[in-house]
């Protein structure tokens, strides 16, 4: 973070308004005005919470721009259809509050807590560059998800364990570019980062059933497009004659990677069997990993 000690993400952007008390903050959202914008402005209370608790003081349709809630309890409050760009929370704690339709650019949590509140993971998509604070960004969905998981929202807390899966593995990268670790440690660090990243491509972490939906059927269609093209070499035989159609190698590869095993197309040759068995050993994997997914999301 060194390298950006002078950027908008680690301090305001000058010159910057200073909001000494929640009342100044109050009157310039409730006051008419010709903008929706807050913009280059520092709240410096410790305490930023509804005046009409238990009730939450809404916030609504405002674009915060370069704007500092860092260090502060934000508390009771609902921002509803708002903008965060270049804004800091650094150090601060948001609890019981309510993001919704809301958006983060550009924005710095660092060791910000939240807490019992209503706040989708993917409205901070663009909040953090993962080339340059991917800690920050580790942090960030740690919070979300622990967030997510005390009010009970399965759908948030996937999201947020999907993101913070990948953010590890930038800041993994990140280790790595910097040279932080040893030759041993940095090899290992390189097989971690890409078994995470195939992980993520070929079934979201077993978050994303889309995605491993897509990998099983590409993995059907490849094992059958190999089969059909090397059923003589695998020794591939239907009734004592070999395979003469794509249908039948089709066929043929779902029964393996579904493990039902009728028998009727056999591999007759060594290295049909070996290739085969690990076509069933794949197809056991794939429905390993399928049952974990349908665990999670039902039961979970």
């Amino acid at each position: 973070m060194s390298s950006r000690r002078n950027s908008p993400f680690i301090r305001l952007r000058e010159p910057y308004d200073v909001l000494t008390s929640m009342g100044d903050l109050l009157r310039l959202l409730g006051h008419p005005r010709k903008s929706n914008l807050m913009e280059s402005m520092a709240y410096e209370p410790s305490s930023f919470a509804s005046p009409l608790k238990p009730l939450k003081f809404r916030v609504q349709d405002t674009k915060f721009r370069n704007f500092s809630f860092s260090h502060t309890h934000l508390s009771h409050i609902e921002f509803q259809n708002c903008d965060f760009e270049d804004c800091l929370f650094i150090g601060s704690l948001i609890e019981k509050c309510s993001f919704r339709n809301c958006s983060f650019s550009n924005c710095n949590f660092f060791r910000c807590d939240i807490e019992n509140c209503f706040v989708n993971p993917k409205s901070f998509r663009n909040c953090v560059d993962r080339y340059i604070d991917p800690n920050i960004g580790v942090s960030l969905y740690q919070e979300l998800l622990q967030n997510s998981r005390q009010l009970a929202q399965p759908e948030f807390a996937r999201e947020a364990q999907f993101q913070l899966r990948r953010w590890t593995r930038f800041q993994k990268q990140k280790e790595v570019k910097d040279g932080k670790k040893g030759f041993i440690e940095k090899i290992k660090s390189c097989a971690s980062i890409s078994l995470s990243w195939v992980a993520e491509i070929t079934a979201g972490y077993g978050l994303r059933l889309i995605r491993f939906s897509a990998t099983s059927i590409g993995f059907v269609f490849a094992t059958s497009v190999a089969n059909y093209c090397f059923r003589s070499p695998l020794g591939l035989m239907l009734n004592g004659n070999p395979i003469d159609s794509f249908v039948e190698a089709v066929y043929f590869s779902v029964i393996v990677i579904t493990s039902l095993g009728f028998g009727d197309i056999t591999p007759t040759t060594p290295l049909g069997q070996v290739i085969v068995s690990l076509e069933a050993v794949g197809g056991f994997f794939m429905f390993a990993v399928l049952a974990s997914m349908l665990y999670r999301r039902f039961a979970g």
